[in-house]
C-alpha cells in the first residue's frame, strides 16, 4: 500500500530559487543587447536619412534647375520629417529652411545635432558642404554611432565634404 502523505506535489523552495536566479542571469546578458540593437538601428535610420537628403536634394536641382532650386524649402523636396525642434528628441531636418545659398540646413538624431548642410551657389553649379561634428564624449551611443557612420559611409573621414549638385 502506497502513503500518499510522502507524494510530491510541488517544487520546493531551493528548486523555485534556482530557477529564479537562472532566469535573473538570462535577463541581465539580454537586455544590454536588446538596448545595443535599439541604438543600431536607430543610427542607422539617421545615416539612411542623411545619405536620402543628400540624393533627393541633388535630384531636386537636376530637375528644378538653379533659379527654381534655390526659391524652394526643404520640405518640398524631401518625406524626411522638417520642423524639428532641438529639445523634441525626434529624428529629422531642424525647421523648414529654405535652399538659398548659405543656408544651414541642421539633421538631428535623438535631439542632438549629426550632419549639417550649406549650400553655395558656384556659377551652373550649387556645391553643398555636407559637415558633421568629431564624436564628442556626451552623445549618446546612437548619436555617436551616426556620427562614425556618416563619417565614415557618407564623408569617406573627412569632417567634410563637398558634393557638387
Amino acid at each position: 500500500m502506497r502513503n500518499t502523505t510522502s507524494m510530491r506535489k510541488g517544487f520546493t523552495m531551493i528548486e523555485l530559487i534556482f530557477v529564479i536566479v537562472i532566469i535573473g542571469i538570462l535577463a541581465a546578458v539580454a537586455i544590454p543587447k536588446l538596448a545595443a540593437t535599439r541604438d543600431d538601428a536607430e543610427s542607422s535610420t539617421c545615416v539612411h536619412e542623411v545619405g536620402q537628403l543628400i540624393q533627393e536634394m541633388s535630384a531636386s536641382y537636376t530637375k528644378l534647375g538653379n533659379a527654381a532650386y534655390i526659391a524652394s524649402n526643404v520640405g518640398a523636396i524631401t518625406n524626411i520629417q522638417t520642423g524639428v525642434t532641438a529639445s523634441s528628441g525626434d529624428n529629422g531636418i531642424v525647421g523648414n529652411a529654405a535652399l538659398a545659398s548659405g543656408t544651414l540646413i541642421a539633421y538631428e538624431c535623438g535631439g542632438a545635432r549629426v550632419a549639417a548642410l550649406t549650400g553655395t551657389n558656384a556659377g551652373v553649379d550649387f556645391n553643398l558642404s555636407v559637415v558633421t561634428t568629431a564624436v564628442a564624449g556626451t552623445d549618446t551611443p546612437a548619436t555617436a554611432k551616426t556620427k562614425q557612420a556618416i563619417l565614415n559611409d557618407i564623408l569617406n573621414g573627412s569632417l567634410t565634404k563637398i558634393f557638387k549638385l
